[in-house]
């Protein structure tokens, strides 16, 4: 059994960082179809392949398929495929079907319970919780949903701009790093409140997309609890 929490990353040509180490992300955790089917949930820049546009995405079963490193660090190669992807103002995610059974709880937090959507009035209320492949289990504060905020992709300087971000700040240290996209952010109640996908590390500040906007992107409807 897979552990959700593990690296991710492009299976035939991966996007790599300045220093010329492959980018991944982290397998964050489950959605589910109408019928009860299981998928995984990363952000879409941790698993591009570099030399395709964001715009149109296409199911391509050489393209699309992902690596993961397992728990005994060991590259498991085609362990899965994305079957939708989007990038906008609004999210960055990737959807993907696993080939290999993977585990229904996450490291050091345990199983999802739901989904919770949050607002500017639930600013300082809850403890915010995820783990994620690099910085491992962290805790966090509601900050408040944020206006427009623009981070880098791959080896370029250009900019992409997000609106409605969950900002999260760290009780101690950094809530997440660079890595840790597409960890689940859940409260206190194991509910998931969203996905990282902008890390800054200089305000220790994460930023996370809302897991309604997520479940909302796809053509397949999705749920956060098994039907």
């Amino acid at each position: 059994m897979i552990p959700l929490g593990r690296p991710v990353y492009n299976a035939i040509n991966p996007p790599r960082d300045h220093e010329n180490e492959i980018v991944k992300g982290t397998i964050g955790g489950k959605v589910y179809g109408e019928n009860g089917q299981e998928y995984l949930l990363t952000c879409f820049h941790c698993i591009k392949n570099p030399a395709l546009d964001y715009a149109h995405f296409r199911i391509d079963n050489t393209n699309n398929l992902v690596n993961i490193i397992d728990e005994q660090y060991m590259e498991l190669t085609h362990f899965g495929q994305v079957i939708e992807a989007k990038r906008d103002n609004r999210v960055d995610v990737a959807l993907i079907q696993a080939n290999y059974p993977v585990a229904n709880t996450i490291p050091k937090v345990g199983k999802v319970n739901d989904k919770r959507i949050l607002t500017n009035a639930d600013k300082g209320r809850y403890v915010l919780r995820k783990y994620g492949q690099i910085s491992k289990y962290t805790e966090g504060t509601f900050l408040g949903i944020s206006d427009s905020i623009g981070a880098p992709y791959g080896t370029g300087t250009a900019k992409h701009f997000f609106d409605q971000l969950i900002a999260i700040a760290s009780t101690e240290g950094d809530f997440a790093v660079e890595g840790d996209s597409g960890a689940f952010v859940l409260s206190e109640t194991n509910d998931v409140v969203g996905i990282i996908v902008i890390v800054d590390r200089a305000n220790r500040v994460s930023y996370a997309i809302p897991i309604e906007e997520i479940l909302t992107s796809f053509t397949i409807p999705l749920k956060i609890k098994h039907p």
